[in-house]
């Protein structure tokens, strides 16, 4: 999953920053998860065991993170999740740390952003109704809606039947001001693409989902002034000058907060 594979990078840069700070018999043991919780959660188990882990640096999707809490209960080892969002993880495990905003956290803060900062009072929204952007979506919802009197105009369900032919109908009646686009990577690119075809020019705004290096790179054009507007988070002091890139970034911050930790 290149959302792990970002992370996994920043977790490779942050160590080669403090190679010379690290531990005598300091290793990192690297697996691949490939997004399963019950592969993640059955290595962690192993690693454990037969490695003598006592810090795992994972749980890239709150799903992972979910499936790892009853194993890291159970072993009394710490987790630091990059990027698990899911908001009740913290609550359910002493042994849990997450350092990324929640997903509510997210919804809230585009929600301010394009009322307070653009001016918006109306939008459609572009959905794949996954786990991934669910919480996200319900979140924006709310407040967009009843904690700051914005309309949303409708909600296009990219994975739907007939979605494209539905986005065509809803932006020709409507003319929305802007579109808050929530999915995988791969459906806000589709939604984005889908958007250009039928000339819409609101504003388009997402989540930090696709902010993928290789997504961006296939998105060329597409994602010229595309917004994502994130909380203010920085659980493990991240010197802002560094690498900004947003998953790398989060690998990056589960290291130093492992340094932090002793």
């Amino acid at each position: 999953m290149a959302y792990g594979l970002a992370v996994d990078r920043g977790v490779e840069l942050a160590l080669e920053n403090a190679s010379d700070r690290l531990p005598d018999g300091f290793q990192m043991v690297r697996v691949d998860s490939a997004s399963d919780p019950e592969r993640a959660a059955a290595q962690v188990r192993r690693l454990v065991k037969d490695e003598g882990v006592r810090v795992v640096i994972g749980g890239v999707t709150s799903a992972e993170a979910e499936a790892l809490l009853p194993v890291i209960e159970d072993q009394r080892v710490v987790c630091l999740s990059p990027s698990a969002s899911g908001s009740d993880l913290g609550r359910r495990s002493q042994y849990f740390y997450r350092l990324a905003p929640t997903d509510e956290e997210e919804g809230r803060t585009a929600a301010r952003h394009l009322v307070d900062e653009r001016g918006i009072a109306n939008i459609v929204i572009y959905t794949d109704n996954s786990r991934l952007t669910r919480d996200v979506e319900a979140e924006f919802r709310q407040y967009f809606e009843m904690k700051l009197g914005g309309k949303i105009v409708g909600t296009i369900h990219v994975d739907g039947k007939a979605w494209r032919n539905k986005s065509a109908d809803l932006l020709n009646a409507y003319h929305p001001e802007a579109a808050y686009v929530v999915g995988h990577a791969n459906h806000i690119l589709e939604s984005l693409e889908d958007m250009e075809f039928n000339g819409f020019s609101g504003v388009r705004c997402t989540t930090s989902t696709f902010y993928l290096a290789d997504v961006l790179g296939v998105a060329g054009p597409v994602a010229d002034n595309v917004i994502f507007p994130l909380p203010v988070f920085d659980a493990a002091g991240r010197d802002q000058d560094q690498d900004p890139r947003i998953h790398q970034g989060n690998g990056w911050d589960g290291v130093v907060k492992l340094r932090q930790l002793g």
